[in-house]
């Protein structure tokens, strides 16, 4: 795991820590790292649209899918560790 990415995961648990404070009963703990601010699960057509949506405003020309990003992300892994993880 990258250190920014490390950092960006710290910091995404450190906002659910504060929703949860926020809304109390009403939060919905799914487990979630990726969750709408109550807790509840995003609907993956609305994530993967945000992805695309983002990628458009960043100008970049070879977009992925979101599950493309998941599937790169385990490649990597098994390319480092040599299957051995």
């Amino acid at each position: 795991m990258t250190t920014p990415l490390l950092q960006e995961i710290r910091e995404r648990l450190e906002q659910i820590k504060r929703d949860k404070e926020f809304f109390e009963a009403e939060y919905q703990n799914n487990g979630l790292l990726i969750c709408r601010p109550d807790g509840r699960p995003i609907d993956p057509k609305s994530l993967n649209k945000a992805f695309k949506d983002q990628q458009k405003a960043m100008q970049i020309e070879n977009q992925i899918e979101f599950q493309g990003l998941r599937k790169s992300g385990q490649m990597h892994k098994v390319r480092l560790t040599k299957n051995n993880y």
